[in-house]
């Protein structure tokens, strides 16, 4: 029958070229953890492929449920900050990993009271280092910032 709706049905296959550097720290014809994709060869064999799918799908299919998880995580976090502060918007600078950008949510959240007066309808991203955006776009605080 048809999968649970809660349960991912398709794991990326990613094809590239034999010795790729993408292959530095991934092994060929397998999963790619990090990635979150199956990887292979372009000069892997049709059998192999198979087995590289037949090995990792029920292990891909965890993955991508655990990243499933992680993001309506995120989003929740974000809509209770969001709400808090009174933001425009939330966004994570690419650099910023999801725990860290988490931790400093949470901190957001403790120190809503303090922060609201200044921080309402501002667009906020979760950087490295106070800073405004390049377009102007976002006010960026560092993801582990403190109230002192």
């Amino acid at each position: 029958g048809a999968p649970a709706p809660d349960v991912p049905d398709t794991v990326p296959l990613f094809v590239m070229p034999p010795h790729s550097s993408c292959f530095a720290d991934a092994t060929p014809n397998s999963l790619c953890q990090h990635r979150g994709m199956m990887m292979v060869s372009m000069d892997a064999s049709a059998d192999t492929v198979y087995r590289c799918i037949q090995q990792n799908a029920a292990q891909g299919a965890a993955l991508l449920k655990q990243r499933e998880d992680d993001q309506k995580s995120i989003s929740t976090v974000c809509e209770l900050v969001m709400g808090r502060l009174r933001l425009r918007r939330l966004a994570r600078d690419e650099s910023v990993s999801r725990e860290c950008f988490v931790t400093c949510c949470h901190e957001l959240v403790h120190n809503a009271e303090t922060l609201r007066p200044i921080a309402e309808g501002m667009s906020l991203r979760v950087s490295h280092a106070n800073n405004v955006s390049d377009c102007g776009t976002y006010v960026e605080i560092p993801w582990d910032f403190r109230i002192v």
